[in-house]
């Protein structure tokens, strides 16, 4: 229910839990915008704020404002693309109650056991472990379930945990999280269909089948692959109308199955050695049940990606939209999406199915001064097909000669390790080159500005280059998604502004790489000539700060 306050009330709450003296720009703006929306019932609100606002510290402020001012038992879960999220959202708040995957959660009682594995269940059996009271995973998610008032996970757990987990809705056992908070959001429909989608393997579900020979359902997923062989390689399937049949008959032959397992299991006269088989067997089944019937339950149109003759196959849903309701807006009733690049609100709603007239909007200005981040758009060629690698070579050294005798450090932006050894293979500067994908490495590499560079396609997010880490960046190639992908080619097909915002957002992420702060500096050249005809193409995808550092 909502509760009114005046905007004086609102100002004097977010001082009061704001956890410094003073704001950057657009933050108070941000929460206020925010709070007031959710207050009044949006079920969405987008927040597009730029690097230097503060991203992190606008989530942990709304929630105890909404706490004060909305109600004393609001809770709030905040989703966070990495692990690496989290672990900076809690340095920067004690009161934030973090959760990951069990595998990040050492057995106290065996080392290198994890909750869940075989093990772990002799332990259990045994009477060697009390998950309630020894193990850390159990209780940390079940506080974090039923009572942390701020709750934190990442975007694979929070899409992959059942219902059950995020909470109840009952009336007498209201658990779940009031409000959902996506950081980072601009990746949420690319971790929607990744989450979703299907790999089965039939062959790798008979491990644990072994002195089980009674409980063989592995034939019943090689048959379910191989009546998928009517359908070519790349085909759109439509569940209801080509894959309902095929997936309830599944289902009507291994459900049985795992009921007469999991009774099985729970005989207290059974051996420890048969009872962890079981558990472990009746694992591995409920996992590939759970996919076949969120699939069912998704449903709409799915991607025959791979497909190898009852032996593998992968399904890919076209459109994150599709799993949206299922897997993300389901386990909450209000959210509130943020990221420095939403790249084109209109498409970003019509990307997840959210109602124009359930959400606002709220894009804040950049606050780093514009001649503090400049991008330079150069036209030197086009990198695409048969392009000439020996002149784009010569474009970069020159680039970097010229930051070298300031002795400043930099990074190139080359889409793949193959591009990043042609430039360091071709380059004078290549002893001060590194070709890496380890973030230790990495940022050890940097960590001094002797005019060091680093060629990587994987930095594009989640690095923070700040500081004298790398005064300049080079986007060597536009970074178009690979058409290879069935996936990646019908989506083109039906919407070509989905494939232009798909690359719009990987530029727009890189080139805020190493300005990170309202005092940082650095420069940008974007090299491939490509960039030119995206970017007049799709003006209203780009944001308007980024249109303002942009030089052409």
């Amino acid at each position: 229910m909502s509760v009114k306050f005046t905007k004086a009330e609102l100002l004097a709450s977010i001082d009061k839990h704001f956890p410094y003296e003073k704001f950057n720009p657009g933050q108070k703006e941000a929460i206020a915008f925010a709070v007031i929306n959710i207050a009044a019932g949006k079920q969405h609100v987008i927040l597009e704020l730029p690097t230097g606002i503060g991203k992190s510290i606008v989530a942990t402020t709304i929630h105890k404002v909404l706490r004060e001012i909305q109600s004393s038992t609001w809770r709030t879960a905040v989703v966070t693309a990495t692990k690496g999220l989290q672990d900076q959202y809690v340095m920067e708040d004690k009161k934030v109650f973090s959760l990951k995957g069990k595998a990040n959660y050492p057995c106290s009682v065996t080392a290198g056991v994890s909750y869940g594995s075989t093990d772990c269940r002799k332990n259990i059996f045994s009477g060697a472990c009390r998950p309630a009271v020894q193990c850390e995973y159990v209780k940390t998610r079940d506080y974090w379930t039923h009572r942390a008032p701020l709750r934190l996970t990442n975007t694979a757990f929070q899409i992959k945990a059942p219902e059950a987990m995020i909470g109840s809705r009952s009336e007498d056992n209201y658990t779940r999280a009031n409000l959902t908070i996506i950081d980072e959001c601009h990746m949420i429909d690319q971790h929607l269909v990744d989450y979703a989608s299907i790999v089965l393997v039939p062959e790798e579900m008979k491990r644990n089948l072994d002195g089980l020979p009674e409980y063989a359902t592995s034939t019943y997923f090689s048959a379910f692959v191989a009546d998928l062989s009517e359908f070519e390689v790349g085909s759109v399937l439509d569940v209801s109308a080509q894959l309902s049949e095929k997936i309830t008959n599944l289902l009507d032959k291994v459900n049985p199955i795992l009921d007469r397992i999991s009774a099985e299991s729970l005989d207290r006269g059974l051996d420890g050695d048969r009872k962890s088989k079981l558990e472990s067997l009746h694992e591995d089944l409920s996992r590939a049940v759970s996919e076949i019937k969120n699939m069912f339950d998704i449903g709409g149109e799915w991607i025959l990606e791979e497909y190898a003759y009852a032996q593998r196959v992968k399904l890919v849903p076209i459109y994150a939209y599709q799993v949206a309701p299922v897997s993300l807006f389901s386990k909450c009733d209000q959210h509130i999406h943020m990221s420095a690049t939403i790249c084109g609100s209109a498409e970003y709603m019509k990307t997840l199915g959210i109602d124009p007239a359930t959400a606002v909007y709220l894009s804040m200005p950049n606050p780093i001064p514009v001649e503090n981040r400049r991008v330079y758009v150069l036209d030197a060629l086009k990198v695409s097909g048969a392009y000439d690698e020996k002149k784009l070579s010569e474009v970069v050294d020159s680039i970097v000669s010229k930051h070298r005798s300031a002795s400043q450090n930099g990074i190139i932006h080359t889409v793949s390790f193959k591009l990043a050894e042609q430039l360091k293979e071709r380059s004078a500067h290549k002893r001060n080159m590194l070709i890496s994908n380890n973030r230790k490495e990495i940022l050890n590499w940097v960590n001094s500005p002797k005019g060091k560079l680093v060629l990587s396609p994987s930095i594009e997010t989640g690095y923070d280059f700040k500081g004298d880490m790398a005064r300049y960046q080079i986007v060597a190639k536009v970074p178009f998604e690979y058409l290879g992908s069935h996936y990646v080619s019908v989506n083109l097909q039906r919407s070509p502004k989905w494939y232009a915002r798909r690359a719009i957002l990987r530029i727009v992420q890189a080139c805020g790489r190493s300005i990170r702060g309202i005092d940082d500096w650095a420069v940008t050249y974007i090299l491939d000539s490509n960039f030119r005809r995206l970017y007049d193409d799709n003006q209203e995808l780009f944001p308007q700060w980024f249109k303002d550092s942009v030089v052409l």
